[in-house]
């Protein structure tokens, strides 16, 4: 056997245990959940907030990936935020998750703190401990800490939960 093809037959033996082991469902890389699916509405006195600009920003520690999306919020001053995920090849080895969190409300030149929270799992709706994220947000309230279910975590905002 020549040299190319033993080169070829040992890449071969080296790459295709990686192949297997990526291509089997129950050891693929999983998916994680970086920001829940978001869903809510935007008053101020009482009153639905049409135009606001919604943005959502998010820094993933592990993958030192950041990200934003935006919405803009309806006649109704509804907004719908989607899920956003992410994976990691080597996200099997032990580490501590932290995303850093934000959704900032931008309304007629004024920009509100409406969610500020730093996620430690990567589990659907691990925000809320498994409750999707509504949230009702009035203009008027000052940012305050909140809790939001999940032990030893808190976040901040004018926003309430519901």
């Amino acid at each position: 056997m020549n040299k190319a093809a033993r080169l070829k037959n040992h890449l071969t033996w080296l790459f295709l245990p990686l192949a297997l082991l990526l291509s089997t469902d129950s050891l693929a890389m999983p998916n994680y959940h970086i920001f829940s699916e978001v869903r809510g509405i935007v008053v101020s006195e009482g009153e639905p907030v049409a135009g606001a600009r919604i943005e959502r920003t998010y820094s993933w520690t592990w993958k030192n990936r950041k990200g934003s999306d935006s919405a803009v919020t309806n006649a109704k001053g509804e907004f719908h935020l989607p899920e956003i995920t992410g994976f990691a090849l080597l996200g099997w080895l032990p580490h501590e998750p932290v995303i850093v969190q934000a959704i900032r409300i931008t309304n007629r030149g004024t920009t509100y703190d409406a969610w500020l929270y730093a996620k430690r799992d990567y589990d659907k709706n691990g925000e809320l401990n498994g409750k999707p994220m509504v949230l009702y947000c009035s203009l008027q309230t000052p940012v305050r800490r909140f809790e939001t279910g999940v032990i030893g975590n808190t976040a901040a905002g004018i926003c309430e939960l519901r």
